[in-house]
């Protein structure tokens, strides 16, 4: 018999919120091949005000998604761009550092803790989780 795999819910990711009033948002994805997982560590884009994966290093020229600033709230499985898609945007959030998920790039536990570093400034605090 093949084992069953229960998919990330939101409790897996949110441990603890303010309010989801002030700490949510509703934002414009960028469109991106095989969609967004729930948890994707965002950055938004300056130029057009749209997010997307927060990559290890800036773009030439840097056009602000390499600043992790919200995570994902849902599973978005469109690769088109999104146009209401729920994202945690500011704290006090306390967030399970198991339910993350970083763009490719982001492949070291150093950059992944410079992720969570920017993430904590906007008072989004990711803590480790059994």
């Amino acid at each position: 018999m093949a084992a069953m795999t229960m998919k990330k819910t939101l409790g897996d990711l949110v441990k603890r919120e303010f309010s989801h009033d002030y700490c949510r948002e509703t934002v414009t994805l960028v469109a991106q091949p095989g969609g967004y997982p729930m948890g994707a560590v965002l950055g938004k884009d300056s130029t057009t005000g749209k997010f997307a994966f927060s990559p290890a290093t800036a773009a030439e020229p840097a056009d602000g998604t390499e600043v992790a600033c919200a995570v994902l709230l849902e599973h978005v499985s469109s690769e088109e761009e999104v146009a209401a898609a729920l994202v945690m945007m500011r704290g006090p959030v306390i967030l399970a550092d198991t339910a993350l998920e970083f763009d490719v790039g982001v492949n070291s536990d150093e950059l992944k803790e410079k992720k969570k570093q920017e993430l904590s400034a906007c008072g989004l605090v990711v803590r480790q989780t059994v």
